[in-house]
């Protein structure tokens, strides 16, 4: 999805509402990849609290597979896997 559209890291911080609803028209999926961009955003602009950490952090995402999967009948849980 996003690399079929050329979106690297610095676009996929600037994409818009209309942005989104274009690529992840399933509105399940979709809140879901908001709620992970949100919090790539905050942990991207959260201030260091050691001078030596990394900036490396984990995002609550599911998979590619299952927002692509987003036409299926089957639904899928939190965690990715089919219920």
């Amino acid at each position: 999805m996003l690399t079929g559209n050329e979106i690297d890291g610095k676009t996929l911080t600037g994409l818009t509402e209309l942005m989104i609803a274009e690529l992840v028209p399933v509105i399940k999926y979709r809140v879901k990849f908001v709620a992970a961009l949100k919090a790539l955003k905050m942990a991207l602009h959260k201030p260091e609290t050691d001078a030596g950490s990394s900036r490396s952090s984990t995002v609550p995402c599911d998979s590619d597979s299952d927002m692509e999967a987003s036409h299926s009948d089957t639904d899928v849980n939190d965690n990715g896997s089919s219920l």
